[in-house]
């Protein structure tokens, strides 16, 4: 199943999911997995929370991945129940108040009541490691937004959005909206390529590069902020500098132009060392040089 930094199976997410617990609880403890699928949990803290993970292989539709999971929290909180002598012997005094279910998406509804109806019937199971308030939460990664910027950036994994190609209908669009910045770009583009035709569809490019970007840029402000903050803080720099080179006159804009794209993708993988994989790092440069170019800091 896709998730931000990438494919991952079951051990793989289970392996991001126990780094992200251990950044986030100073006093949490990870249960074997020798022992934790026999037990319902694969970890917990000593303030009460329980853990445990899931990840089907592949995409999976809706539908589907409910019953999965459905069935995977069924399994697992009749084993927390049916191994109580055990598990009173691996927490001691710790009563469990939460069961945090961490998958990397849900999108059912009837998956949160599922989780509401076995809640119920933990407490009324009279266990004596579970809590009378007993609770399950359903987590995904975007619940550890801190922790995974941590994970990230200390280079277990590198961001790797989820790109949809920009269409000739999004492209028509934002002309018909910004037929101003439109113009300003043709006249731009019109100083290094003489060709017209050539030079139409550069400008396309320039267009879905930009809009490309600026979905890219959103999603990474969603999922991962510092990152986003260090992209804008190092954009807004340079653009500066942008700003003032392009007041002098230039004989050879299209080597200028290269050489700001290749400047500007190298600092991204220096200030957020090279946490964001390569493709991505190209289209974040694209997306910068187009919007140079509409906007006006960029000029020949």
């Amino acid at each position: 199943m896709r998730i931000s930094i990438g494919e991952v199976d079951g051990n793989e997410w289970e392996k991001f999911c126990q780094k992200l617990l251990k950044l986030k609880y100073n006093d949490y403890q990870e249960v074997s997995a020798r022992y934790g699928g026999d037990l319902g949990i694969e970890g917990f803290t000593h303030t009460g929370i329980a853990f445990q993970c899931y990840c089907p292989d592949g995409e999976l539709p809706s539908d589907v991945l409910y019953e999965k999971q459905k069935g995977k929290v069924t399994r697992d909180i009749k084993k927390l129940l049916k191994n109580e002598a055990e598990l009173k012997r691996l927490l001691g005094n710790i009563i469990i108040k939460e069961w945090h279910f961490l998958t990397p998406r849900h999108d059912n509804k009837e998956l949160i009541a599922h989780c509401v109806k076995k809640s119920k019937e933990v407490i009324a199971s009279g266990k004596s490691h579970v809590s009378k308030d007993f609770k399950i939460l359903i987590l995904t990664e975007d619940n550890f937004l801190p922790e995974r910027d941590i994970y990230v950036t200390a280079g277990h994994g590198q961001i790797i959005p989820e790109v949809t190609e920009i269409s000739e209908e999004e492209v028509k669009k934002w002309k018909v909206s910004n037929n101003e910045y439109f113009e300003t770009l043709e006249n731009k583009l019109g100083k290094i390529i003489s060709d017209i035709n050539k030079r139409n569809i550069q400008t396309i490019n320039r267009i879905k590069d930009y809009l490309l970007g600026q979905n890219i840029l959103e999603q990474i402000r969603k999922e991962y902020p510092s990152h986003y903050e260090k992209i804008t803080r190092l954009k807004n720099a340079i653009e500066i500098e942008v700003e003032m080179t392009s007041a002098i006159p230039n004989n050879n804009p299209d080597k200028y132009l290269k050489d700001t794209l290749s400047d500007y993708q190298k600092n991204i993988d220096a200030q957020l060392k090279e946490s964001i994989e390569r493709s991505t790092v190209i289209r974040l440069g694209q997306e910068a040089i187009s919007d140079w170019l509409i906007r006006c800091p960029l000029d020949f």
